[in-house]
């Protein structure tokens, strides 16, 4: 049942699980750890320049890669997962320097402007296989203990197609998501994925433009929800925000890593 939803894309079948509510007035976080005045350390793990926050023993760890546009708005998304769920939970976010050729799975063409895709996202996915127990160290958590990877936009399918095509996250958080991304629709029919708890979200306008590709978003994210809802033991949501791409980053992914810590 979509609460409200039918109301606003009458000319769509509404399947999803909940519509997120973009107020967070009045929400009051528990205080995040500082280190020396700052909530992130900077640390460089095997070539990568890391921003790191750890509570104190924390039982799981989240990955998100990022970029400059993300940095901003990190402290916030830290105090709104700190406000949705009382798990003790460490941060990892892995700068990025060429976006849309690190995090994406193969090669396409350009959707906006000159820039295409370079297909590398494999070199990430390795990266991650063989440093995780390296960083989860980093903050004194177990080598066994969980890992929910998520991210933004790109970023966000980067993190759903690692979750096909690896065993070592626990969840996967993927707020306004890739995914329409050229191959992706075949990509996932019939693939199973490895994750027990996976995350959804999209804004409710980011179908509404005039690139073609682009305004495919929304046909995707509900076939890649009704993908799930046909495998019994992957536990999944989709949420729709209000706004289009850009609004309320923070927010979109700590709505989506707490919710995944709540369900794992």
């Amino acid at each position: 049942m979509c609460k409200g939803r039918e109301e606003q894309v009458k000319d769509l079948n509404c399947n999803v699980s909940t519509v997120a509510k973009s107020n967070y007035n009045g929400i009051m976080a528990k205080k995040p750890v500082y280190f020396g005045g700052k909530m992130f350390e900077e640390l460089k793990i095997n070539g990568k320049e890391i921003l790191r926050y750890c509570e104190t023993n924390p039982k799981y760890i989240l990955i998100q890669f990022i970029d400059g546009n993300d940095e901003g708005g990190l402290e916030e998304e830290i105090k709104l997962i700190k406000a949705f769920t009382d798990k003790p939970f460490a941060f990892v976010g892995i700068r990025t320097k060429r976006w849309n050729d690190e995090l994406s799975p193969w090669k396409a063409e350009p959707v906006f402007g000159r820039q295409g895709f370079g297909g590398e996202a494999n070199k990430n996915l390795d990266y991650l296989r063989d440093n995780v127990g390296g960083i989860k160290k980093t903050c004194s958590l177990d080598v066994g203990q969980p890992v929910i990877l998520g991210g933004y936009s790109l970023a966000g399918l980067f993190a759903l197609w690692a979750g096909y095509e690896s065993s070592i996250f626990s969840g996967i958080a993927a707020a306004s998501p890739s995914v329409w991304f050229k191959g992706w629709r075949e990509y996932i029919r019939g693939k199973g994925m490895k994750s027990s708890a996976v995350y959804l979200s999209l804004g409710l306008k980011e179908s509404r433009t005039s690139n073609k590709r682009l305004s495919e978003v929304e046909n995707c994210i509900k076939m890649q929800y009704n993908e799930f809802s046909e495998k019994n033991h992957i536990k999944h949501i989709l949420e729709w925000n209000e706004g289009n791409h850009f609004v309320e980053v923070p927010l979109r992914m700590a709505r989506g890593f707490s919710w995944v810590l709540n369900n794992i």
